[in-house]
This record gives structure tokens, sequence and C-alpha cells, in this order.
């Protein structure tokens, strides 16, 4: 009879039971050398088998915050607080440049690269020079 059915909790498997884990493609296999692998791969020393991805989540984070910010800073000196304005900017140059630093750091080297390359995108447009630079430019047309 079932630990769980009996109405007590299943700690251990019972007795009979057949191991569900023996076969599972997930579980940990102890590999010639006594190394314990996952799933048949081999096991690299000093690297876990997580993906890292924050390099690209820093950058889709930063790319985002810039236009939130050069947002925040165009509202800011419309109510004529230009010194907060000002420094709202420097912040938006500053979160610009990491999400540009972060996305080619993301892209380079795999981490995230779909998201580096985003924030990138973001970075560079939400950029309040470059939006300066191509806005002067649209308006010479």
């Amino acid at each position: 009879m079932d630990a769980a059915v009996a109405g007590r909790p299943a700690t251990a498997p019972d007795a009979g039971a057949v191991d569900a884990g023996a076969d599972d493609p997930g579980a940990d296999h102890p590999g010639a050398d006594g190394a314990v692998t996952r799933a048949g791969r081999a096991a690299r020393p000093g690297r876990p088998d997580r993906v890292i991805r924050w390099p690209g989540l820093v950058a889709l984070s930063a790319g985002l915050l810039t236009p939130a910010l050069v947002t925040g800073g165009i509202l800011i000196g419309q109510a004529g607080a230009f010194l907060i304005a000002w420094w709202v900017a420097l912040a938006a140059v500053g979160t610009s440049l990491l999400a540009v630093v972060a996305g080619i750091a993301a892209a380079v080297g795999g981490w995230g690269r779909a998201l580096g390359i985003a924030g990138i995108l973001l970075g560079v447009v939400a950029n309040p020079i470059v939006l300066v630079w191509g806005l002067d430019l649209l308006g010479g047309l």
C-alpha cells in the first residue's frame, strides 16, 4: 500500500517500489571517475550547469530605463526645474552607456544575446545626445 494513500507522508520509497529516477534523463549519474554528471553530460570542473543571462537582462533593463529617464527629464525641464532635468539627462546618458556596454558583452559572450541586442538598440536610440543629433538632422530636411 502506498504511504501517501495510507494518510502518512511518503518520506522514503516503499521496500518493493521501483526507483523512478533510474531512467530519468535529468537524474544525476556517476561518471567513470566518480564525478556526478547531469543527464550524460561530462562534468566540467569549476563551471556550473546553469546558463548565465544576467548581462543581457542588465542591458535590456538599462535600455528600458533610458527612455523613461529621457521622458522624465523633458517633463521636469518643462516644469522649470532645469538643474534637476540636467541631472536626469546625465542619468539617462549613463544608463544608455550601461545598456550598450552590457549589451555588447551579452552579444559577444552569448549571455542572453537577444536581450543584449535589444538593450543596445534601446540604449543607442534613446540616448539624449543621439536624440538631439537625430532630431536636428530631421529638422534640417
